[in-house]
């Protein structure tokens, strides 16, 4: 591992002074000598052109072309890095002290320099220029970093939680279509915008974050723009402590998903309707076969699982053929729509009708004994039977429909054979003279 020797400048007139310091401290640092202020400036002038950083500076107050205080001052404007250290008699102790309060001096020390405090202002020094040198490299970054991000249309925001001040970058005014406000603002500046739909779900991982559960936040939400309109974002975000002043600081960002957002919305909207359309009777708005025969999978499973009763009903209009050939098929159209409403009407949320093709329909009844099936099945063919369907302007048809009804088996049953069987029972009740409830049991031929 490589060690650095940080650079020393010593800036003082007496020549002896500058030797046994040179002395002293050429074992641990690279000193560098000049006799007066302004040849002192030009040596860290040059210094710092040809990439050489000086870490320290220890300088004279008194010297014969200009003060201590002034060279300090000159250097610092040239090598923001580098840390002063001054020597003074004591006649100088209030001019020296006044510098110290304006921020120039790092540390100062009477003369003679008392060895020991020497080293240990000199270590001080160094430590607080590699803290200036990393609080420098780390604004860079962030610059840097904000720069790249405002680039890509990024808003860029910096929060300390403690303070609830937060500095937002004109990048994130502009996503917003704002005019840009003071840099340093008040959280609420964010929080007065979000969405209420969105505001419990924001805070919840802020939360998070405060409390130190989680280290990063990524959140979509919606914000306010100057229009009144809502936008989607994305929030990230990541928590650490500032290496600075060791308070908690949250930085991150704003992305513009609007346009994704929308796309997502839209293509959800349209793989539903998609779905529903797969799955629905195109004239009736039913179940089709396919979607039917799905449910009563998904039924048959669950019965058999958690040893629950489940029925089946097969459903026909009588003489359907006989409506289409002497009505037409508007008529015959009216007839199912009116068919499954009047049924649909009458059934549970939990059961499920559907269109298995022409005039036949089938009911799925869960947690219905083929009991309870039979009273359920008789009650439809009675509205069935008391309805008067309107066909044409004044012209309204009676309908009567057959029921064929079976119960699931206890183990398993499977979807053609609980089928079959409610069609065996259909068939007895078209045999048997229409408009009847039938049943076949669980070992019907």
């Amino acid at each position: 591992m490589t060690c650095v020797v940080h650079k020393v400048a010593i800036i003082d007139d007496d020549i002896n002074v500058l030797r046994s310091l040179g002395r002293l401290l050429q074992h641990k640092y690279e000193v560098i000598t000049s006799t007066s202020g302004l040849r002192g400036i030009q040596l860290i002038n040059d210094a710092t052109n040809q990439g050489n950083e000086i870490a320290v500076v220890i300088s004279d107050y008194r010297m014969p072309d200009i003060d201590g205080f002034t060279t300090i001052k000159k250097i610092l404007e040239l090598s923001p890095m580098t840390v002063a250290i001054m020597l003074t008699g004591f006649a100088d102790m209030r001019v020296v002290k006044d510098a110290v309060n304006n921020g120039f001096i790092f540390r100062f020390l009477e003369k003679p320099a008392d060895q020991q405090l020497l080293f240990m202002a000199l270590n001080s020094a160094v430590q607080q220029h590699e803290l200036l040198k990393s609080s420098r490299y780390l604004e860079k970054s962030e610059e840097r970093l904000r720069l790249a991000l405002e680039a890509v249309g990024d808003g860029v925001w910096d929060w300390f939680p403690g303070t609830d001040s937060v500095a937002f970058t004109k990048g994130w005014w502009g996503m917003l279509n704002e005019m840009e406000k003071p840099n340093e603002c008040m959280i609420h500046e964010w929080m007065d915008r979000v969405h209420p739909g969105d505001i419990q779900m924001l805070s919840d991982q802020i939360t998070k974050l405060l409390n130190g559960n989680e280290t990063k936040l990524h959140c979509e939400h919606r914000l306010r723009t100057s229009d009144g309109r809502y936008k989607w974002f994305l929030a990230r975000g990541f928590a650490s402590y500032d290496s600075i002043n060791s308070k908690l600081r949250i930085i991150g960002t704003h992305t513009d998903i609007h346009k994704r957002r929308i796309m997502e919305e839209t293509i959800l909207k349209h793989s539903s309707e998609l779905e529903k359309l797969a799955n629905t009777d195109s004239l009736t708005g039913i179940n089709n076969r396919r979607s039917l025969i799905d449910k009563l999978d998904e039924e048959l499973h669950r019965a058999e699982r958690y040893n629950r009763p489940l029925s089946l009903l097969m459903v026909d209009i009588d003489h359907f053929k006989h409506v289409n050939d002497q009505y037409g098929h508007n008529a015959g159209d009216a007839v199912l729509i009116e068919f499954c409403r009047t049924i649909k009407s009458a059934l549970r949320k939990n059961d499920s009708f559907g269109r298995i093709g022409g005039e036949e329909f089938a009911i799925i009844l869960p947690e219905t004994t083929l009991e309870n099936a039979i009273v359920v099945a008789e009650l439809l063919r009675q509205k069935i039977e008391n309805a008067l369907i309107e066909i044409q302007d004044g012209l309204r048809l009676q309908i009567t429909s057959s029921f064929g009804a079976t119960v699931a088996l206890p183990v398993n049953d499977t979807i053609s054979e609980i089928m079959r069987r409610a069609d065996v029972a259909l068939y007895q009740a078209k045999d048997g003279g229409r408009n009847r409830v039938m049943i076949t049991g669980c070992h019907s031929p």
